[in-house]
Formats: C-alpha cells, sequence, structure tokens
C-alpha cells in the first residue's frame, strides 16, 4: 500500500471545542492555511470549526492519511467529531467515520462520493456492475480506498446533500449512500455549497449547524 508523504494542518475558526464539539471539514480540494481559515470562520458561529489544509490523498493512500489525522486530532485533544466532507473529500470523511466510529458523532456529506477522484475507467466499471449479479464485480482487488462495502458501518447520523452544481455522478453517489448508510437523510440545496470567495452558503451553513442537534444515537430510519 502507498504510504501517506504529506503534511496535514489543522486550521479552526479560534472558538474553543464546547459540548456541541468540533466540526472538521475536508475541502475536497488543497487549501493552503490561509484558505483553510476563511473557510473555518465563514460559518460565523461559536462552534469550533476545523478546516483540513494540505494536499488531498490519491487512493491508495487514504488509509494512511487518515491514521496520520487521527494522531493529529489526538495530539490537539479534539474530540466529540462532526465531519464535514465536501465534493471528494466526503470520501475521507467516510474513511474517518468507518475507521474511528466512537470517535465520530455526525456526518455531513455534500456532493459527494465514496472514493476520491475516480478514474474514467472506475467510472465505467461501476456503470457495468449496475446489472450484474450480487459478487461479480469487474473491478481487481486492490487496497484502494472505496467506502461501499464499509457503509453498513457508519451508525452515526448522516445527512447528504446535493447542492446546485451536483453533478449526474455525484447524485447517483447520493442516491447510494442513502440507501447504504443506516442512519442517512438525503436533501437538496438551492444554491451552491461554496461560493467563489470560499465562503460557505448560509442555507448550508445553518443547515449544519441544525443537524448539530439530531441525538449522536438516532434511531434508524424506516425502510
Amino acid at each position: 500500500m502507498k504510504r501517506w508523504q504529506g503534511e496535514i494542518q489543522l486550521v479552526n475558526n479560534g472558538v474553543e471545542e464546547s459540548a456541541a464539539g468540533t466540526i472538521v471539514i475536508f475541502p475536497g480540494r488543497r487549501l493552503d492555511p490561509f484558505e483553510a481559515e476563511r473557510l473555518a470562520k465563514s460559518f460565523r458561529t461559536e462552534v469550533r470549526i476545523v478546516a483540513v489544509s494540505g494536499r488531498m490523498p490519491e487512493m491508495l493512500e487514504v488509509e494512511p492519511y487518515t491514521e496520520d489525522l487521527f494522531s493529529l486530532l489526538e495530539e490537539q485533544k479534539i474530540k466529540r467529531l462532526s465531519l464535514f466532507g465536501l465534493g471528494e473529500g466526503g470520501a475521507l470523511a467516510q474513511a474517518m467515520a468507518i475507521a474511528t466510529p466512537k470517535l465520530v458523532r455526525r456526518v455531513i456529506l455534500v456532493n459527494s462520493a465514496t472514493r476520491v477522484h475516480p478514474s474514467g475507467i472506475d467510472l465505467l466499471i461501476d456503470r457495468i456492475e449496475r446489472f450484474l449479479p450480487l459478487g461479480l464485480p469487474l473491478r481487481a482487488l486492490s487496497r484502494a480506498f472505496d467506502s461501499r462495502p464499509a457503509l453498513h458501518r457508519v451508525r452515526c447520523p448522516v445527512l447528504i446533500i446535493n447542492s446546485r452544481e451536483a453533478t449526474p455522478f455525484e447524485r447517483s453517489q447520493a442516491e447510494l449512500l442513502t440507501a447504504k448508510i443506516p442512519n442517512a437523510w438525503y436533501e437538496t440545496l438551492d444554491g451552491d455549497a461554496v461560493d467563489a470567495a470560499g465562503q460557505i452558503h448560509p442555507l448550508l451553513r445553518d443547515r449544519i449547524l441544525q443537524f448539530l442537534e439530531v441525538p449522536a444515537k438516532r434511531p434508524q430510519k424506516n425502510r
């Protein structure tokens, strides 16, 4: 397995952790510390917000990346986590929720997929596999991160959102995530998730903060 060869920085909005815990943002693209701070502070809230700064991992680096991130969170004594994944950052939020279920209280996924930057071949195989009997995958066994086999292990409440700019692939992934995660709810956002200035859309910000009030051990959704 490819090891993580990068630096992870956590940039916060200057608020101390409270009973509401901490929201950790996986931005879905490389942010420098200034951009990460701007994103964290755009929440304009008394809840502690931490944005992850640095480059995104490749598919084979996701596991060591989340291990390093977990160690960094422990060093900074950050507990009671809610994870917010934007775009491809949603795959990292899923990896974290699967690897450390006792630490993660809630997950918010916006325009997210089950993998980081899947290739065109991956997407083609996805479409073909939809028509194959269960247990006949075309892809070779790999250590590359793919959350789909483990989504049933994400037991905390999960809010899945597609914003106005979501692609058809991201919308199909939202359907899959909602169906496979036991405590998942799907919503749409009438607007972009983040504007050109790196600010969180007010409707999305308000919905995320509202979601913090959902009990961490909420009963499973009705099937």
